[in-house]
């Protein structure tokens, strides 16, 4: 298989009468969440860690605790990115992914991350990864030896 061929995994989210498909999301998505929602990061680490602890296995029910969490203190954080696991970022994607009743977008929340971290070896390694990207990214002033 080369390149050309992929095709990311996608996952239905039922809403109403109608779905919408989201995929994993890429380092450019999750570039323009850290972007666009720095100050609530801290925050929704701390959420992940209260959840996940020391944890070695993340369980459904803990992702949930999670996704739950993270929809109700981070609505703007969350609205973004369905839309843009959605593939429909622009301001009317957004703000149907703001309406999404609360259910739905836990559900999708939960499809999301599954789908992001599948490959690294599930949810708690990559947002380790995640922890320790924007952890690198604070301690930027300070250079690093090669």
């Amino acid at each position: 298989m080369s390149l050309a061929d992929y095709q990311p995994e996608q996952r239905v989210i039922p809403v109403g009468k109608t779905s919408f498909l989201v995929t994993g999301l890429s380092l450019g998505h999750i570039t323009s969440l850290i972007r666009t929602h720095l100050d609530d990061l801290d925050a929704l680490y701390d959420i992940g860690s209260k959840v996940i602890g020391n944890k070695v296995d993340v369980t459904e029910q803990d992702l949930t605790k999670i996704a739950a969490a993270v929809a109700e203190q981070a609505p703007g954080f969350v609205a973004n990115l369905i839309a843009l696991a959605a593939g429909e970022y622009n301001a009317q994607a957004i703000n149907n992914a703001h309406s999404l009743p609360f259910p739905t977008q836990v559900k999708a929340l939960i499809e999301i991350a599954e789908l992001t971290f599948a490959e690294v070896g599930g949810v708690k390694k990559g947002l380790e990864l995640v922890a320790g990207l924007l952890k690198n990214n604070q301690s930027e002033s300070q250079p690093t030896l090669l």
